[in-house]
């Protein structure tokens, strides 16, 4: 508060410990305060229907592919740390405010973001780094890394349009070509589950992905990402467990040597088993698997226990409607 005030008044007198104390009682007709949880950590309720829906392309999906390597899913997962992160804070506050407050969680000044992608034949995608640092590697790194990652730079280290273009371009279309010319089909459609993040679904971003052929994009309900999306269901968290193993002194997420050797390290110990888990997790169950002739189906044991346990409002979906919009 002093420092704000010498910006805006450089003869202000310093202000004493008493100061916030006595704001907050000389407007207390007007501010509330009480604790709350992070934005983060906060989990909004998710619909029934839109669930629903989702796992109904879901069903057109599985029908019209002919290998499960054509559903993939795609998100970012940070590698910063969040200080403090979970636990509440007093907050202060406009009574009369029409959405709920939650306040932002901190986080490392350092952020490092991981691009991962995942097929539904337990197989991952190239990953993708995301780093705010200006030089991404010097040469030794590069030829450490330039084989099974990508590196984009960004201003803050997160996703954007410009970071999901690169990940199109250089992974999602290689990608595609490399099923379809296995498959000896040109024109297969492959199907991309995402989250809907603003930097996945811009103009542009929608633009590029027609480059790519057949791609049809199957969007996850708003604020399911936490029980439907297969790479938050177990495989960020198991990845990360090896990488904290496998690391020694890295102290801040910087794209050094030491830092991808143990992510390679990680990566390479965290799948496919992994893999197959996380996507049984989120209601998906294999037959043949090994050979073949695998494919995968809808768990509906599971699908139905994802809704009862999320969704406040299962009771209005018929579990008949289920079964035969899942036939």
């Amino acid at each position: 508060g002093t420092e704000i005030l010498h910006r805006r008044s450089p003869t202000h007198p310093e202000l004493d410990r008493t100061w916030w104390k006595s704001f907050k009682k000389r407007y207390s007709d007007r501010l509330s305060c009480k604790f709350l949880d992070s934005r983060e950590f906060a989990r909004a309720n998710v619909r029934a229907d839109d669930v629903f829906r989702y796992f109904g392309e879901v069903v057109q999906a599985l029908q019209a592919i002919a290998h499960p390597k054509q559903v993939v899913n795609m998100d970012e997962s940070g590698f910063s740390s969040r200080i403090d992160k979970g636990r509440r804070k007093k907050c202060v506050f406009c009574p009369d405010l029409r959405v709920e407050p939650r306040f932002q969680e901190e986080r490392n000044s350092t952020q490092l973001s991981y691009v991962a992608a995942v097929n539904l034949a337990g197989e991952p995608l190239m990953p993708m780094f995301i780093t705010k640092e200006r030089v991404l590697f010097n040469q030794k790194d590069l030829q450490m890394i330039q084989s099974y990652v990508k590196c984009v730079q960004s201003p803050r280290g997160y996703m954007n349009e410009e970071t999901m273009g690169h990940w199109i371009d250089e992974i999602w279309k290689p990608y595609c070509d490399s099923v379809r010319a296995a498959l000896g089909k040109p024109d297969a459609p492959m199907f991309l589950i995402m989250d809907n993040c603003p930097s996945h679904c811009t103009q542009n971003i929608m633009q590029k992905f027609t480059t790519c052929g057949n791609t049809r994009l199957i969007w996850l309900p708003p604020h399911s990402s936490h029980f439907l999306q297969p790479l938050d269901a177990s495989y960020f968290a198991v990845l990360k467990a090896y990488y904290r193993s496998f690391k020694t002194l890295v102290t801040t997420p910087r794209v050094s040597g030491k830092v991808l050797r143990a992510f390679r390290a990680a990566w390479t110990a965290s799948f496919p088993p992994n893999i197959f888990r996380c996507w049984e997790l989120v209601g998906f169950m294999y037959e043949n698997i090994g050979t073949n002739n695998m494919r995968a189906v809808l768990n509906m044991d599971v699908v139905l226990s994802l809704i009862r346990e999320n969704c406040q409002d299962h009771e209005t979906v018929d579990d008949d409607a289920w079964d035969s919009g899942t036939e």
